[in-house]
């Protein structure tokens, strides 16, 4: 009877084990699949931040060629607004010249306009008939 109780209690015994051996089983089979699961969302995010580096990089390499693209015509407006300037000031400089030059011209025209006032005023004016200046033109030839 102890034999027999006793194998029992060792059968009992193995179904216990087989059961928590099932149950380790089912737990690892469990595991597994969150393994799995979890493997999937960790390629899933490496995925999602691999496109956003790759788009943050092309959208810093988009806005470097705009930044460039923009300094160089801010570059050429400003070499062309130079040679505008360069060409208003040699307009200026030309101007300013002629303005003297005429200025000059003025002052010399007023004093011959003064000396021949003047040269008229000292002479006593001769009032000629047409006969009489037709008498010294001929006779002065």
């Amino acid at each position: 009877m102890f034999k027999a109780l006793h194998e029992r209690e060792r059968e009992k015994e193995s179904q216990r084990q087989l059961r928590e051996l099932a149950e380790a089983q089912y737990q690892a089979g469990m595991s597994a699949k969150e393994v799995k699961k979890l493997k999937s969302q960790l390629a899933k995010a490496n995925q999602d931040a691999a496109d956003a580096r790759d788009g943050a990089a092309a959208a810093t390499k988009a806005a470097v060629a705009a930044a460039d693209s923009a300094g160089t015509a801010a570059r050429e407006r400003a070499a062309a607004a130079e040679a505008a300037a360069r060409e208003s000031d040699l307009e200026v400089i030309e101007l300013r010249r002629q303005l003297l030059e005429a200025g000059e011209k003025l002052a010399s025209l007023r004093h011959d306009v003064e000396y021949f006032r003047t040269r008229a005023l000292s002479k006593p004016k001769r009032h000629f008939s047409y006969g009489r200046a037709l008498s010294i033109t001929v006779s002065g030839e």
